[in-house]
């Protein structure tokens, strides 16, 4: 992805009973989609939908959760932000 320079989640491993940030910049604005996926590249969710700007540091937070089940996750995924045609990915372990 030729607009993103920073996508990371901190900490990327997400506590039991707690959160991760998940955080980026884009060099251009445009419509962010934050999925989650499982480790063999299925989509399991959404996790955000919106327009972001140019240079402005973008995060929220998540407890590893299925926004719309309410189910915990548990295991390794990734985290896709997608904008503007491409898209980057970065791993991730819910407890």
């Amino acid at each position: 992805c030729r607009d993103l320079y920073l996508a990371v989640v901190l900490p990327h491993i997400v506590p039991k009973d707690g959160e991760s940030i998940i955080v980026c910049k884009s060099w251009n604005p445009g419509e962010l989609q934050i999925d989650l996926y499982s480790s063999t590249d299925e989509k399991l969710g959404n996790l955000y939908t919106g327009n972001i700007d140019k240079d402005k540091t973008f995060l929220i937070t998540w407890d590893g959760k299925d926004p719309k089940k309410k189910a915990k996750y548990v295991g390794d995924y990734k985290i896709r932000w997608t904008i503007n045609g491409g898209y980057r990915e970065f791993p991730v372990v819910i407890n």
